[in-house]
């Protein structure tokens, strides 16, 4: 396939007429990211390597009070979700 304006010329005006749609790709803005709200936080509560089961776990505030709960599973394994991102 032979270029209208042949060799160098032609690559020359390829780049002219792709580099303003280059720019306006990246100049467009990526979507933000929104701030994180909630936090969860899960684990393992064993004794002596075995699962603990039916143990309250507690997530505490930084002023003392209650911000959520879960008990253990057969596994040992919690979940606490809804809590406040830091």
């Amino acid at each position: 396939m032979k270029s209208i304006m042949g060799g160098r010329a032609g690559i020359s005006l390829l780049v002219v007429l792709l580099m303003p749609a280059a720019l306006l790709l990246m100049a467009a803005k990526a979507p933000s990211a929104k701030a994180q709200t909630e936090a969860t936080i899960s684990g393992t509560v064993t004794a002596g390597g075995n699962p603990v089961e039916e143990w309250r776990v507690i997530a505490y505030g930084a002023d003392g009070s209650i911000k959520g709960s879960d008990r253990t599973n057969a596994s040992g394994r919690y979940v606490i979700g809804g809590l406040e991102a830091a």
